[in-house]
């Protein structure tokens, strides 16, 4: 079709191609947990931390916005998975720590994560793969 070469020279419609398979994909195995994939990053990222995260951090590490982080942290908080602790310096922060259910479920999450880079390694390499992870990031910058 005459809109391949289009697809070929253009790093936009690649680039959705294959977030909305890996999304796709993701959705699905998400399910069991009945996790958003925001949600999923974020209670990786607070067991990533160890002891707890700050919630600014995480909207910036993972740039989405502070209302949609509100949203997944609430959801997360009900959930058994985190927990809110207000600084003991100063109670206008809040911190937030994951529990014992939630480091269960992240070491769950970080497979399903770990098993979409071995596909796209898979297909790659890795070199070629960490290539394409800082090139996309750099488009955030």
């Amino acid at each position: 079709m005459k809109i391949s070469k289009f697809i070929e020279r253009s790093p936009v419609v690649p680039t959705l191609l294959v977030a909305e398979a890996i999304s796709r994909d993701l959705d699905t195995r998400l399910k069991t947990f009945d996790l958003s994939i925001s949600e999923a990053l974020i209670l990786v990222g607070v067991f990533f931390e160890d002891k707890e995260a700050r919630p600014s951090e995480l909207a910036k590490t993972l740039r989405i916005s502070r209302s949609r982080l509100s949203q997944c942290l609430s959801r997360l908080i009900t959930a058994g998975y985190l927990n809110r602790k207000i600084e003991s310096q100063d109670a206008r922060f809040i911190n937030i720590q994951i529990t014992s259910q939630g480091k269960h479920i992240a070491l769950k999450l970080i497979k399903i994560f770990d098993d979409q880079s071995t596909r796209i390694e898979a297909k790659v390499g890795v070199r070629k793969a960490e290539a394409l992870a800082e090139s996309l990031l750099k488009v955030f910058e």
